[in-house]
């Protein structure tokens, strides 16, 4: 039996192409902030990557320096 995720929340869960989307900004520039380290990329099975949405938006909220 799988145990579903308890901080799983279907609307807080997006594609790469979605935030890319929302941000305003190409794919490639996703990728190269995870490669940063400022965001994380979280896999859950062969191309199928997600991104938490409040984790951009904490991004968002850091102050630049």
């Amino acid at each position: 039996m799988v145990e579903k995720r308890k901080d799983y929340d279907s609307s807080d869960w997006l594609t790469v192409d979605q935030v890319a989307e929302r941000l305003q900004v190409e794919r490639a520039t996703i990728y190269k902030w995870a490669k940063a380290g400022r965001i994380n990329l979280y896999k859950f099975a062969p191309k199928v990557t997600r991104i938490k949405w409040s984790e951009i938006e904490a991004l968002a909220e850091k102050k630049p320096y």
